[in-house]
């Protein structure tokens, strides 16, 4: 409903230009109108890799404002689309260090925790903007105890850091796979680490663990800010943590692997002992098992 009338307007303002153009012109009006929306689609990904999501969004509505100022104009002065640029870079400075706090969306830190009842105390330690979202660092209580996690989105994605607690009794999963006696492990939706500290943990220093996760800040941020033991693990020797997509990484990856798993609490025993093949998102494939 809110972008009703933003498309309503384009697709008019479109229409108005097809229908006061020739028609020999309409081949090159609409090349050009692809062009922009593919720029516009990289260019989003792009700055939001580089900059906080108050500047990005400032220049989505500021760009197309000045653009249709300068178009209006009907470009007799060239020197127009020098002064749109400047206008631009002024407008978005003031916009953000103005507004910018209002722009971002807020989410309940309760929802970010999966505190659903609101029944324990949870506290937004810091949070990023990247191209696949927000991601932020929660520090909440499970099972009695203070834990750190990073969470992806609005509660969707959790991925819990690796700390000191991570000594548990050994469940029938790990008990499946030391049963194995694994060489090399692969461990996709790695997250922050934390499955690959317990598979260490249970596995003891000879094993080589391998983790994939396509989010890198979900890693890299808890590393830089030396949350619980993320760096101590992701900078151990038997443990390695590439950036990547996992159907990305399992199609190009040449090397073998004696278990693969998928580190996500939705997988049952039969995923880690081997007699099921599939997962969500189809991650588990012909050629990985």
């Amino acid at each position: 409903v809110a972008a009703s009338a933003a498309y309503f307007f384009f697709g008019a303002t479109l229409s108005f230009l097809f229908r006061a153009c020739r028609e020999q012109d309409f081949g090159r009006l609409y090349a050009w109108d692809l062009f922009g929306a593919c720029a516009g689609c990289v260019g989003v990904v792009v700055a939001m890799e580089l900059f906080d999501f108050s500047p990005v969004a400032a220049c989505c509505g500021i760009i197309p404002a000045i653009a249709a100022l300068v178009f209006s104009l009907g470009g007799r002065e060239r020197s127009l689309l020098k002064y749109g640029m400047m206008l631009n870079v002024l407008l978005v400075v003031v916009i953000v260090v103005i507004f910018g706090s209002h722009m971002e969306p807020q989410p309940m830190v309760q929802r970010l925790a999966r505190d659903y009842n609101d029944s324990k105390p949870s506290k937004q330690l810091w949070h990023v903007w990247n191209s696949y979202g927000r991601i932020s660092g929660v520090s909440t209580t499970q099972g009695g105890r203070e834990v750190e996690v990073i969470v992806h989105g609005n509660g969707e994605g959790h991925a819990s850091v690796p700390d000191a607690s991570v000594s548990v009794p050994i469940s029938v999963k790990f008990s499946t796979i030391g049963n194995m006696k694994p060489e090399r492990v692969l461990v996709l939706l790695a997250g922050a680490g934390r499955e690959m500290q317990q598979y260490r943990e249970h596995l003891g220093d000879d094993v080589e663990i391998v983790g994939v996760e396509l989010i890198g800040d979900v890693f890299d941020q808890p590393y830089q800010r030396n949350m619980g033991l993320t760096r101590e693990v992701l900078d151990s020797d038997d443990i390695t943590m590439i950036r990547a997509e996992a159907r990305e990484f399992l199609a190009r990856e040449e090397g073998d692997y004696d278990t693969i798993l998928v580190s996500w609490s939705g997988a049952s025993l039969s995923y880690f002992s081997g007699a099921a093949s599939s997962a969500a998102d189809f991650i588990y494939t012909q050629e990985a098992l």
